[in-house]
């Protein structure tokens, strides 16, 4: 089942009851976050996914890989359908469905500084929209 974005703060609340949206990640602080809800694109638009997305710092290297793959097993755990991890094991993508909405879970490592906090890991979900 494929839904369009934009259906309104249903498709929001279904990604922040996901545990991918809620648990603490151990060693990690939380420092950012956005919200978007989305939009049907209108006649002409391009639609934009519901999104959530969490920030996350760490003091080293090894907390952030430690605590990807942490979160690689807790979204196993709860449901989530890897289908791709990245050769240096920086990040994975999986897809669900959450409260009947197609979603898609992307985790990535930071170790750039000017993208945000580095070491850090962003976890963002999203409903897919084709």
């Amino acid at each position: 089942m494929t839904l369009g974005a934009g259906c309104g703060g249903g498709e929001l609340d279904a990604l922040k009851s996901d545990p991918m949206a809620t648990e603490p990640i151990e060693g990690l602080e939380e420092v950012d976050g956005s919200e978007n809800e989305g939009s049907s694109g209108g006649v002409i638009g391009k639609p934009a996914p519901t999104q959530h997305q969490r920030i996350f710092a760490g003091s080293t290297d090894a907390e952030v890989e430690r605590a990807f793959e942490e979160v690689l097993s807790m979204a196993e755990e709860v449901g989530w359908q890897v289908s791709s991890v990245s050769p240096l094991r920086d990040g994975f993508v999986a897809e669900r469905e959450i409260d009947g909405h197609r979603s898609r879970l992307t985790v990535s490592v930071n170790r750039d500084p000017d993208l945000g906090p580095a070491p850090g890991l962003s976890i963002s979900i999203s409903t897919t929209v084709e």
